[in-house]
């Protein structure tokens, strides 16, 4: 075609104003008629109203989500239906989730205030991905900010056989997960399935990014809808062990987390597609050791633990289990979890050079973010700090979780604790640190150390990043096995963990 010819088909095109099919490795549309902005691609499809700002999202032809818009707290709450105009962008993209089309809704009262919903549609997958930010020239602050909302009915089937899953932010107070039949009110953290158990076809929705905020997702719902359903940053209530409001974003821009919605055949592979995209964000870490086999002693001796105790367990897996090839790739741990603390330094090291003579790796547990029975005018070990200065305050009093008392994860003092106590375990000769992050340095606080740090999240990755990569000892070192996680659903961290399934 010439190049006169090609300037009239684009003439053609933005005369007729119907759109422009992409000839690509995959099909793409938009169109627009009646100022509805349609965008489509693979079996995804989102129609946007330009007049009202709310959307429409389709899978392989049949609604999933309707008039769903985003919803921001500043702290006046505005969604994206109360701004005066709705201008609509889109540029093709290639990244880790794959080819596909960046769809982008700026809606604006004037040139000061801005709201701008991005979806993320790509060919061949079960999901989209979505989130929102605010503009303001003058500034903005947040802690609630929701990239999709709906109150309009999510349809399932009639049967009565519909459920939700409810998946806990930690596993403290013996939070379980939980399979909910509809018809009530519900709030999971970090991800939710909504699923038929006969049929098991079922709708996921859950964050994909967790450097900053805390994710939930509530819902309504009756036997055979969600009536209401929102995904939202800001989340801090009992079941996240927080007294205060989730911390505040603030700046020019401010960013909701990056979302997922995936509607799929078993609800089950749905939550694996989830884990997947979370590490597409945050690749896990690799373990090339194969599996580890060994023994804790909080599974069974708590804190009845004792010097005779552990040598006679180091003494019954040499006889009993390693001459029967209980072990993996010549290595077995034997590892003294919370309750080590009553042993003495010589025992400690007794115990260590015991377990070495029987061919195992001696392991030690430690909280880096949770101090256990210290007087707050005690000196933090390795400093020159009391513990009252690194707690993490609550409306001016410290926080206590499970007898622990919180510590700030930013706080140089508890920097420096951390440095000072793996620099005795790696003297005492210990190959095997289980590090117990536990939810306590997550909490939301008066304040950080770190006046950059504004949210419980945003420190409890600051703190980790820093035993992680400033740790002169370094941990990793020590060839533990690396950072054990409690609060399992901070499913971003897993680059900051191994784990293994059976």
């Amino acid at each position: 075609m010439s190049s006169a010819a090609k300037n009239a088909f684009r003439c053609f095109l933005s005369w007729r104003g119907i759109g422009l099919f992409f000839i690509l490795a995959f099909k793409v549309a938009f169109s627009q008629t009646n100022n509805i902005s349609v965008m489509e691609v693979g079996k995804w499809r989102v129609e946007y109203n330009l007049t009202n700002g709310v959307a429409d999202i389709f899978c392989d032809g049949k609604i999933l989500i309707p008039r769903a818009y985003a919803v921001v707290k500043l702290p006046e709450t505005v969604t994206s239906m109360d701004y005066q105009s709705h201008k609509f962008s889109q540029r093709q993209i290639s990244d880790g989730f794959g080819s596909g089309v960046e769809f982008t809704v700026e809606s604006a009262n004037g040139d000061e205030d801005k709201m701008i919903q991005t979806f993320w549609l790509y060919d061949k997958l079960d999901y989209i991905l979505a989130d929102v930010k605010v503009q303001r020239k003058s500034g903005a602050s947040s802690n609630f900010m929701s990239p999709l909302t709906s109150q309009s009915p999510v349809n399932f089937p009639s049967d009565g056989n519909n459920r939700a899953l409810v998946v806990p932010f930690d596993n403290d107070k013996w939070v379980r997960y939980n399979a909910v039949p509809f018809g009530t009110n519900l709030t999971s953290h970090e991800v939710a399935a909504f699923y038929n158990n006969a049929s098991r076809q079922g709708l996921i929705i859950g964050s994909i990014e967790h450097d900053i905020w805390k994710t939930g997702i509530k819902s309504t719902s009756v036997s055979n809808a969600i009536t209401d359903l929102q995904i939202f940053g800001g989340l801090a209530s009992d079941e996240t062990r927080d007294v205060l409001p989730h911390g505040k974003i603030s700046g020019e821009i401010i960013e909701s987390p990056k979302v997922f919605i995936g509607s799929f055949s078993d609800w089950r592979n749905g939550l694996e597609t989830v884990a997947r995209a979370n590490a597409l964000v945050a690749p896990a870490r690799v373990w090339t050791n194969g599996v580890p086999f060994g023994w804790n002693s909080w599974g069974k001796l708590q804190h009845k633990i004792s010097f005779d105790k552990a040598f006679q367990v180091s003494d019954f897996i040499a006889r009993e289990l390693q001459t029967n090839h209980f072990e993996n790739h010549g290595v077995v741990y034997v590892g003294l979890d919370s309750g080590w603390t009553r042993l003495n330094a010589a025992q400690l090291k007794a115990f260590v050079d015991h377990c070495h003579a029987n061919g195992q790796e001696a392991g030690v547990y430690f909280t880096p973010f949770a101090a256990w029975h210290q007087a707050d005018d005690a000196v933090v070990e390795g400093t020159d700090y009391k513990y009252r200065d690194i707690y993490l305050y609550a409306n001016g009093q410290k926080q206590m979780l499970d007898g622990g008392v919180a510590l700030d994860p930013t706080h140089p003092g508890t920097r420096q604790r951390i440095e000072y106590i793996a620099a005795q375990f790696k003297q005492a000769g210990f190959k095997y640190v289980k590090l117990d992050f536990l939810t306590h340095g997550s909490l939301e606080a008066d304040k950080h150390f770190d006046p950059q740090v504004t949210t419980g999240i945003q420190a409890y990755n600051n703190g980790i990043t820093a035993v992680r990569f400033r740790n002169p000892v370094n941990i990793d070192g020590f060839r533990c096995l690396a950072v054990v996680w409690w609060v399992e659903v901070e499913q971003a961290p897993v680059k900051w963990a191994f784990s293994q399934r059976a």
